[in-house]
This record gives C-alpha cells, structure tokens and sequence, in this order.
C-alpha cells in the first residue's frame, strides 16, 4: 500500500484543474466534411438497369436494380400489346447524341425475357415478361424507344412507389446498342417522365468480358516449360 502525505495529495488535485483541454473550434472541422461531400460524387439515379452481354453470343442480359416513384397516371401493358406508349416506356438519352440502338433496323419489335426479373408498383407485382425495342433510324439521342411488358397489365396512379428487381435475357446480341451511359429524358424532343421521373432512370450498356478458362494459364506454363526443355536438349 503507497501513503502520500495530505500536502502532495493536495498538490496532485491543483494540478489536475489547471490542466487546460485545447479548443478545436467547429470551422476546423469543415474542410473534413466538404472532402467527404466531394468524395461522396454527384447523386446516382434511382433506378440503374445494367445491360450486358458477350459480343457476337446472340444474347443481352439486362439487370435491374432500384426504386423510384411514378409521376402520372397510366399502365404497364400486358404481355404481347403492340406498339409504344409513354406510360410504360423510357427513351434512353446521352447528351453526346448517340443513340441507344446501334441496329436501326429495329423497329418496333417485341423480345422475350427470361429470368425472374419483377416491377412492383405499389402493392402490385408483375413479373417483366418483354421488352420493347424501337430504333428511330439512330437520327437522335432519346428518340429509341425501349419499353416494358408485364404477365397482366398494372395500372398506376401518381406519386406511387416503383421498385425494380431481378435479371433478364433477350435473344439479341449486345452489339445491337452502342455502349456507354444512358438515362431517361434530356432530349428536347422526347422527354418521359411518367413512370419514372425524368433523368432517373440509369442505363449502362457494356459488353461482358469473355471468361478465362481457369486451366488455360496451367496449359501455358506447361507448354512455355516443354519449349524451355527442348530448347536445352
């Protein structure tokens, strides 16, 4: 047991309330919080539907991701309707004016998706059944149609929530669309902004990188080795 005496015990206590805590005042602070702002990038769009596919494999996959929420009154048809309209499709805009197809012999075709991609509207969901395409002759950005079919039509009001989910295939090569990012509006002749608001949905078209066999790098160290081998026999 260790005995201090009352004089430095007292000492020890004045000590302890002298000692001053600095001051960091709240605008030390802000440059911190503007970094993490900047490094935090501009808002992304509410829905992002990613399409993708291997050149020349005679398929798109189209991914999609996201919620939103509905500005008018319209539907989403049914599996098999014909044709465009505003409540059910996005005209996807680049402001470089690049269109979304780069195949403009694409007009007003109908493609099946398999997969389990869903739209839920509301209390409602309707498995996406097609997509629509239509190419407006590649003249400008955010005049290709592309649109959605449901297994039964689901009609909507204003101001209700729109959530997409789930991936789909189409029997269509992904050289079909010119690469790169895409939303839904921003054209000054076609503006959509019925199911979705414009500017807020994504798309991002890229082709998927072909695959490595994972035994191809083993083949070829083998037979770097073989070469080596008959090189010094």
């Amino acid at each position: 047991m260790i005995f201090i005496s009352l004089a430095t015990f007292e000492h020890l206590c004045l000590s302890a309330h002298q000692v001053r805590v600095p001051e960091f005042p709240m605008r030390a602070f802000l440059p911190i919080a503007a970094l993490a702002v900047s490094l935090a990038g501009p808002a992304a769009s509410a829905v992002v539907i990613n399409i993708g596919g291997v050149e020349g494999g005679g398929s798109t996959t189209l991914t999609f991701s996201g919620s939103t929420q509905t500005q008018g009154n319209g539907s989403v048809r049914a599996t098999g309707a014909l044709g465009w309209s505003e409540t059910d499709a996005f005209q996807p805009f680049r402001s470089d004016s690049i269109p979304f197809l780069s195949d403009t012999t694409i007009q007003d075709v109908i493609y099946t998706l398999t997969g389990t991609p869903t739209l839920t509207i509301g209390a409602e969901t309707r498995t996406l059944t097609q997509l629509f395409l239509d190419s407006d002759a590649g003249t400008l950005s955010g005049s290709d149609d592309l649109g959605l079919r449901v297994g039964s039509e689901l009609v909507y009001s204003s101001g209700q929530t729109v959530t997409f989910s789930g991936s789909g295939t189409i029997a269509l090569d992904i050289t079909s669309f010119n690469y790169g990012t895409y939303t839904n509006g921003g054209s000054s002749l076609n503006r959509i902004g019925v199911l979705a608001p414009e500017d807020d949905v994504t798309f991002i078209v890229a082709p998927t990188p072909v695959p490595t066999p994972a035994a191809l790098p083993l083949l070829l160290a083998a037979l770097g080795g073989l070469a080596l081998f008959r090189r010094r026999t």
